[in-house]
């Protein structure tokens, strides 16, 4: 849902203490849906495998993120100051 709502196909996962956990995609949850059925909806991220996300530092140049979004093939980074989570950016963001 928070997904849809910010439009993007990730959501990050915060720890209390604002350390980012992981990250969770779009893609996670249909590879999840196809493996345990629509019962997956029921667990909490916590209980799922979560993918340590690609960062970019605030300050950083978006010609820096381009060529990480072209060398790692992926489509959202997360945006960090002083490593914490301040933003995430979507590859549609620099089209």
């Amino acid at each position: 849902v928070e997904m849809s709502r910010g439009g993007m196909g990730a959501v990050a996962i915060i720890e209390l203490d604002g350390k980012i956990a992981g990250v969770f995609t779009d893609g996670d949850l249909r590879r999840q849906l196809e493996t345990r059925g629509k019962d997956v909806l029921s667990i909490q991220l916590s209980e799922l495998p979560l993918k340590m996300p690609v960062t970019i530092d605030a300050n950083a140049f978006l010609l820096e993120a381009s060529k990480i979004f072209k060398e790692r093939r992926i489509d959202n980074i997360l945006v960090t100051d002083d490593n914490k989570l301040v933003g995430m950016l979507d590859i549609q963001d620099l089209n």
